[in-house]
């Protein structure tokens, strides 16, 4: 893993099928783009990017990934690398990746100071057209079949003032115990999201708490459920000093749950260093 100035930050051993990545630290949607790292690692059986590869790629925001292909005699070949491409609303691609390859280390022409330059310059560009009305932009995943479903939860973002940059169908499939989508939707969503320039994931369900939690710290979105976006259409739309408690009451009690996670969590890390 090496960081933007070319120092090493990080040696991983992994073998020939898998790769276990370090801890990296959170990274929130709307506290930057691009990690500033980039992944550098060996292919042995001759494969091209993995699906791994770019999942990581895309749930790190890592600058890139290059993998370079390692013959029996340990011998460095074929060299491989993919970025991110930033797109723009209602545009879509069907690959959201640039690859870049050469037949061996010494003749890839990658300029990566000049392209990462460039990229975050895009980025930036995207960002500041898109940050223009002031408002909260949100991914809508919608896991409850039918249009009818999908119509609703669309319409109450727009009363909640939030500005919709993608609309996710994701009925069909199983409820992730841990993360609400598997690991294939989140590199979807988190690659929407940074394409797009959003920090919320709206959901058409309601989560648990341990859901939002960990779905947020997979892709640096904040994520909200449909309880708590109908909640926040009553606190925009109360007028009485009455009718703004009982909705802040209602919102704290709902939220209450997932504060008592955090505290949890961060009270058994709080043992563990002492």
């Amino acid at each position: 893993m090496l960081s933007r100035d070319g120092f090493i930050r990080n040696v991983i051993l992994g073998d020939a099928t898998r790769l276990e990545l370090p801890d990296i630290g959170r990274l929130r949607g709307g506290t930057g783009r691009f990690r500033g790292l980039r992944l550098v690692h060996t292919h042995l059986r001759g494969e091209p990017l993995t699906q791994d590869d770019l999942s990581d790629l895309a749930l790190l925001r890592l600058d890139l990934v290059t993998a370079i292909h390692v013959d029996e005699e340990g011998n460095a070949g074929k060299i491989e690398l993919a970025h991110i491409l930033p797109g723009a609303d209602g545009e879509r691609q069907a690959e959201p990746f640039r690859r870049v390859e050469a037949r061996d280390i010494y003749q890839l022409n990658f300029d990566f100071e000049g392209e990462i330059r460039a990229l975050e310059s895009e980025f930036s560009r995207l960002r500041g057209r898109t940050d223009e009305t002031q408002k909260e932009r949100a991914l809508i995943l919608s896991l409850t079949p039918g249009e009818a479903a999908r119509s609703e939860i669309t319409e109450l973002a727009k009363a909640a003032g939030v500005e919709i940059a993608e609309v996710f169908p994701l009925s069909g499939g199983t409820i992730h115990p841990r993360t609400v989508v598997g690991k294939g939707r989140l590199q979807r969503i988190a690659l929407a999201a940074m394409r797009r320039n959003a920090d919320v994931a709206i959901f058409d369900i309601d989560l648990k708490p341990a859901q939002a939690r960990a779905f947020e710290d997979m892709t640096g979105l904040k994520a909200v459920d449909r309880t708590q976006l109908i909640l926040d259409i009553f606190a925009q739309r109360a007028r009485s000093r009455d009718g703004k408690l009982q909705v802040e009451l209602a919102q704290l009690k709902y939220s209450l749950p997932q504060y008592r996670a955090t505290l949890t969590n961060t009270s058994q890390f709080g043992t563990g260093a002492s």
